[in-house]
């Protein structure tokens, strides 16, 4: 008896199974059929996107179709402007540009006639009235291809503020009898001739601080108290900016001015001036309560760099300039500590 009703209990739960499956069965909604019929896929535009045996797949390019590409890809790399120690370059529009640290105009011009020339760059036209030069067709490098470009270029130098801007413009490019639109070759031509007078500056600069450095020894600073057109009292020493620079460091010290900080980029030194030990003892000796040249404290030696001679103010705490007098005597003292 216990067997049949077990037998009658699980039959009815195989039957209540069957019924609550086949009722989930039959039961639907029909959203599915509102949903958008199928269409074609829209590729974004320059996407190749075809399909091949169920796979994306992209096709072989016929080299023989040249309709595939408006124009030839480039294979050049991209090109950077070149950093100058004295200036900033950058690229504007279609031309190159070069701000120098500069107010000589003479100066760097004679250095880019160098530069020119040593490069055999054929010059069409130099006018240096107006500081402008033409170029004939320059033969260019072949970098990346086997295409010969030649290139025509304008070079101008004129002041801006307080420096000098040297433009380079691109004014024509041909590869044979061709004459070449695509503005990726006119900006790479254009930094490649502004990268090559960066360097041969860059170079000229070396050469002369070279230079300057190994002669610093054997030159001789003469040293004048003068009072300049603005009846400034002023000390002039008849020297490059680098030899002054770098001889005052040493003969500062020498009279008694202390060094406590410099900035070559502004041409000043801030210093603090004590009477030296040798002057003391003279003071004693002669029974002097004070024959120091100036008074003891802090001062600020401004330089000028004037290119052929350089300037030189010694500036007090409360902002006033050294009298004609006390660069009189001050004279004296830098002239023999600057050509020990």
């Amino acid at each position: 008896m216990n067997y049949s009703l077990n037998r009658s209990n699980f039959i009815l739960i195989i039957k209540l199974f069957i019924t609550t499956f086949l009722l989930s069965s039959c039961s639907y909604t029909s959203d599915y059929l509102n949903t958008e019929k199928l269409q074609d896929i829209k590729v974004p535009k320059n996407i190749i996107l075809p399909i091949r045996n169920g796979d994306f797949d992209i096709p072989v390019i016929n080299k023989t179709n040249n309709n595939l590409f408006k124009e030839k890809p480039s294979i050049y790399p991209p090109i950077q402007i070149l950093e100058m120690n004295d200036g900033k370059s950058y690229f504007n529009g279609n031309k190159g540009l070069l701000f120098i640290n500069q107010k000589n105009k003479d100066i760097i011009w004679s250095q880019l006639i160098d530069i020119i020339n040593l490069n055999k760059i054929p010059i069409l036209s130099n006018n240096k009235n107006i500081y402008k030069i033409t170029t004939n067709w320059v033969k260019l490098p072949k970098s990346y291809e086997k295409t010969q470009y030649h290139g025509k270029y304008v070079l101008k130098l004129k002041e801006f503020n307080s420096k000098l801007a040297l433009t380079v413009s691109l004014i024509g490019l041909k590869s044979g009898e061709n004459i070449i639109k695509s503005l990726y070759y006119k900006k790479y031509y254009t930094i490649k001739m502004l990268n090559d007078i960066i360097m041969g500056l860059s170079k000229e600069n070396h050469n002369k601080q070279v230079k300057h450095s190994n002669n610093f020894d054997d030159i001789k600073i003469n040293i004048k108290s003068i009072v300049n057109e603005k009846n400034i009292p002023i000390l002039k020493m008849d020297t490059s900016f680098d030899v002054a620079w770098q001889r005052l460091e040493i003969a500062m010290n020498t009279i008694g001015m202390k060094i406590n900080s410099s900035d070559k980029a502004k041409g000043s030194f801030n210093v603090s001036y004590s009477t030296p030990i040798w002057q003391k003892l003279i003071n004693k000796v002669n029974h002097k309560k004070d024959s120091s040249i100036i008074p003891d404290g802090d001062y600020i030696v401004q330089l000028g760099d004037l290119h052929d001679h350089v300037t030189m103010q010694i500036i007090n705490p409360k902002g006033n300039i050294l009298t004609k007098s006390l660069n009189d005597s001050l004279m004296i003292l830098l002239q023999n500590a600057l050509n020990k």
